[in-house]
């Protein structure tokens, strides 16, 4: 029974991963660039592992066409997940500094996507609103043996850096919101839970897989989430 456990885990992987590549051809003709208008607020987007910008290209023109600035980030998904929260600070200070005024962000992450932002989340929590994680591995991902390079170390259950992650909980300033797909194989309910007892973090559970979480019924949240929290900041 383990091998075949083992097997139907190699399987569904693959099956997942083979629709990232998708996104990754998408990207051969150039990356996802939205036009940028400082009169408005910002959205910054987060891919996950085996992902590129593009595989949040269905949320991002559906946040332009509502009235945000959407920018898909993009990150080499192999690398260490420190260092790509790093960059994720950059880019926000960047794009905070572009608006007319100082307006705060709102972050928007996808599966693996969803560590790198709560990490930067932690470190300039005075220049984000929101945070919106979509099948988030907080709990880790034990399918991470079959991945590539230090995050797939980083995505085992109990590694360093998850325990990092959450160790003193997240600012209270920011309103989190933890989006769970009901139907999804690849990061299970128990391990996309955002375990903090904080009232800024509400969880939504939604009957979707976990490529869905980046479709209609993951915008629906995000669409809530940035809505709400934009009008409060920023009146």
């Amino acid at each position: 029974m383990k091998l075949v456990d083992t097997l139907k885990g190699i399987i569904s992987e693959w099956h997942h991963l083979g629709y990232q590549v998708l996104y990754h051809g998408k990207d051969l003709q150039g990356k996802l660039t939205l036009p940028f208008d400082s009169y408005r607020e910002t959205v910054l987007l987060t891919h996950g592992y085996g992902a590129r910008g593009r595989s949040l290209e269905y949320i991002a023109r559906k946040l332009h066409d509502d009235g945000f600035n959407a920018v898909p980030l993009y990150y080499h998904f192999w690398d260490d997940l420190e260092e790509v929260g790093l960059e994720l600070v950059r880019n926000i200070r960047e794009y905070h500094g572009r608006q007319d005024k100082a307006r705060q962000l709102h972050l928007i992450a996808h599966s693996m996507g969803g560590l790198v932002t709560c990490d930067a989340s932690r470190m300039v929590p005075d220049l984000i609103a929101s945070a919106t994680f979509l099948g988030t591995p907080f709990g880790g991902t034990s399918k991470a043996r079959f991945g590539i390079g230090k995050s797939a170390e980083q995505l085992q259950p109990q590694s360093e850096y998850l325990q990092r992650l959450l160790s003193g909980g997240l600012p209270e300033e920011i309103e989190y919101a933890v989006v769970q797909g009901t139907r999804d194989k690849v990061i299970t309910l128990e391990k996309s839970r955002l375990s903090l007892d904080q009232p800024n973090i509400t969880h939504y559970q939604i009957e979707t897989g976990h490529l869905g979480l980046t479709g209609m019924k993951g915008y629906n949240i995000v669409k809530q989430v940035v809505g709400r929290r934009g009008s409060k900041r920023n009146s």
